[in-house]
């Protein structure tokens, strides 16, 4: 009986302190997205799609680039209804708008990175979220698609005419958001339409309505643009991670 009770009580001191380990063990990353959702829906901001991140990181100009988390990018840019509900105000150039066009569903541009800082910072109030600006590296690797990625020359396409809207091959006109074909990871309008502020102060990436054909280039994902301000610039908005409420499978 005694051996018998030495052999118990040694199985359950093992298992206990195989428990506490476990129990210290601090999840990897990995382990913490196996529970997030493909996709988010906000009412304020709409739909944003998961970019996973890739471990061995991805060439971002001369450098390698590894991200440390995914997140979550919206699927297209902020409109200016979107803007008026929070900011109570429209600071959008319009001079340019597509005819027949409804403003409304075009992205709010004419902002400094100033105020956009100011519209996320009045969002996340009034939605308890943590919106923010994409740093370049989480920009670019979602418009080249991310793990999805096709290694187009354009954020969705080889040819331009199917996801930028801009004077290579359209009217040079402020269009409204996701009319054209998106991206692998269904992300519309980041090569075009409009430039895009970064959390970088002054950094700007893709291309806007205005970009001519001797600048083709520039609609390119890769393009980058230091402003202090411009007609011509908007943005696009991120989510680091997923509400607890969105994490109940």
């Amino acid at each position: 009986m005694k051996v018998l009770k030495y052999i118990l009580f040694a199985g359950l001191f093992t298992l206990g302190l195989a428990s506490c380990e476990n129990t210290k063990r601090e999840k990897t990353q990995d382990e913490i997205e196996q529970a997030w959702p493909s996709t988010i829906t906000t009412m304020e901001a709409g739909d944003f799609v998961l970019v996973k991140r890739d471990t061995l990181g991805f060439t971002m100009g001369t450098k390698t680039v590894k991200l440390n988390k995914s997140f979550y990018m919206c699927t297209k840019e902020v409109t200016q209804a979107q803007w008026e509900a929070i900011m109570n105000n429209n600071p959008s150039d319009n001079e340019f708008i597509k005819e027949g066009a409804n403003k409304a569903n075009c992205p709010v541009n004419n902002i400094t990175h100033a105020q956009a800082t100011e519209f996320i910072k009045a969002l996340n109030q009034a939605t308890g979220r943590k919106f923010a600006l994409p740093s370049e590296a989480q920009w670019e690797w979602a418009a080249i698609g991310g793990k999805l990625s096709n290694g187009y020359a354009f954020s969705g396409s080889d040819n331009s005419a199917e996801v930028a809207w801009s004077a290579i091959d359209y009217d040079a006109t402020l269009n409204e958001v996701g009319q054209l074909k998106p991206n692998e990871l269904g992300i519309y309008d980041m090569s075009g339409n409009i430039e895009e502020w970064t959390s970088t102060s002054k950094v700007t990436r893709g291309g806007h309505y205005e970009t001519s054909s001797a600048e083709q280039l520039n609609v390119r994902y890769s393009n980058r643009n230091s402003f202090n301000s411009s007609y011509a610039i908007g943005l696009r908005l991120i989510i680091e991670e997923p509400l607890d409420i969105e994490l109940i499978k």
